[in-house]
């Protein structure tokens, strides 16, 4: 065969053999967590003294919180005026302690007896370490009811509340207290407030706002 021959040939199998290869039609996509992690480094990159601030504010909210831990831990002083926080009122006559927080407070020398009203006398004291309730009577058989509940108390702290009573409120030094005042005149009103260290205490009786708020400054300031 000449040379022109088995070019002829050489190029006619080099066709043929092409034609046998398979067709393959290549669609490459990267994946949306890959394009989401490329645009989130182009956009770093961009703004890098953003991201520099945020950074360093991290870092310090992460400091702060770390010493504010500490002073907690070593400060019973510190620790004396944040127990509000642990505290929570789920309902509109509703409070709960944080069960994972328990914070251990003296009660026992709580008491109503020397501030009550003209008549009335103790009917019944009952304490533990985690609460103490008082019960007084007068003359004519109007109850008055006194309650102080420590942290460490194992259940949640309700009081009776209708439609017939509005809330409001009053200040017990520089504590916000809770007033349930009923419309109709003979039945009891309620007061509650967090008194020191986080103790969570109560006044019930067929008195009014202000002698309830009075009461509540004498057993708080004497306490």
């Amino acid at each position: 065969m000449t040379d022109e021959q088995i070019r002829e040939v050489l190029t006619a199998t080099q066709d043929y053999m092409l034609s046998r290869l398979p067709k393959t039609e290549w669609d490459h996509r990267f994946s949306p967590r890959f394009q989401k992690n490329m645009r989130k480094l182009i956009r770093r990159d961009k703004h890098r003294l953003l991201y520099s601030v945020l950074r360093m504010t991290a870092v310090i909210a992460i400091a702060l919180c770390i010493c504010g831990g500490m002073v907690l831990a070593f400060s019973e002083e510190v620790r004396a005026n944040v127990k509000g926080l642990f505290l929570e009122r789920f309902a509109p006559n509703e409070y709960r302690y944080r069960k994972e927080t328990i914070v251990t407070t003296e009660i026992t020398n709580y008491s109503l007896a020397d501030y009550v009203p003209e008549g009335y006398s103790l009917f019944e004291r009952k304490e533990t370490a985690d609460k103490v309730s008082e019960s007084f009577v007068n003359e004519n058989g109007a109850m008055l009811f006194f309650t102080v509940l420590n942290s460490g108390y194992d259940g949640d702290f309700y009081v009776v509340s209708d439609d017939s009573k509005s809330n409001d409120s009053a200040y017990i030094g520089k504590t916000k207290a809770d007033l349930y005042i009923s419309a109709n005149p003979g039945e009891p009103n309620v007061i509650v407030w967090q008194g020191k260290g986080g103790v969570l205490l109560s006044i019930q009786g067929v008195l009014d706002k202000a002698q309830l708020t009075d009461l509540a400054k004498k057993v708080n300031d004497n306490s």
